[in-house]
């Protein structure tokens, strides 16, 4: 998992923790997640048990295989006594004539996709479930940062090191899927993305030379996006859609 970049604007929003909401439950969050809860096969952040903040328990927040509720942390936080709690299932990608890679990677490596950063290069919003279509305002697509570097053979393009764009997802889908669609007329398009599983997914020519990612059941959270060229060039006009 990430740490999620939380706004004062955001703060103050309804957040559904259990029967606690808004500021209260943010309030309960443990930064850092007692190191006694690590590796107990229970995820303690916002999805799973929501006992501690993003990123700080990721041996069990990475794993899809996790308990989400019947390791040790379990009775140590405000769900003791309670019902488990399920999580959102694994996003499983699909999409793309070249498929859609996935991989733990390497990201945040030096000149390499960095997540754990609050600037973004066009900014990001939170969206809920039912939004239906959104189009980002503005962002343009490339960088000069390998990917092949950081990834591996597969994973072919250029992007910047920061996030593009940061969309934080919350509810659940009407249709079951989310889909990161990037286009553009004057390059050749990739994509990558950093879901709210800690995985980062890579696309190449779904729709002719343009890219996009669907997330089947997809998880809420933070979604860090970069947008980025097959070839290495920079600031190429492009649009990016957000659709359930």
């Amino acid at each position: 998992m990430r740490i999620t970049l939380i706004s004062s604007a955001i703060a103050v929003s309804i957040f559904t923790v259990g029967s606690l909401t808004g500021t209260a439950a943010l309030a309960q969050l443990q930064n850092p997640c007692p190191s006694a809860w690590a590796g107990d096969g229970d995820c303690d952040e916002p999805n799973g048990l929501n006992l501690c903040a993003w990123r700080t328990d990721p041996i069990d927040c990475s794993n899809p295989n996790s308990n989400y509720g019947q390791g040790a942390g379990f009775a140590h936080g405000v769900y003791a006594g309670a019902s488990t709690p399920r999580p959102n299932p694994t996003p499983q990608p699909s999409g793309g004539t070249t498929g859609v890679h996935v991989s733990s990677g390497i990201g945040g490596a030096r000149g390499c996709p960095n997540w754990a950063t609050n600037r973004t290069a066009f900014g990001g919003t939170t969206l809920w479930g039912g939004f239906g279509n959104f189009r980002v305002p503005r962002i343009t697509a490339g960088g000069r940062h390998s990917l092949q570097r950081c990834f591996g053979t597969n994973w072919r393009g250029f992007t910047i090191t920061r996030p593009d764009y940061r969309m934080n997802y919350q509810g659940g889908s009407p249709t079951g899927r989310l889909t990161f669609r990037l286009d553009s007329n004057r390059t050749d398009t990739i994509l990558l993305i950093n879901a709210p599983d800690g995985q980062w997914y890579y696309n190449d020519d779904t729709n002719g030379v343009n890219s996009m990612i669907t997330f089947n059941s997809p998880m809420t959270g933070q979604y860090d996006i970069w947008a980025g060229s097959y070839n290495q060039s920079s600031n190429n006009p492009a649009v990016m859609w957000i659709q359930e």
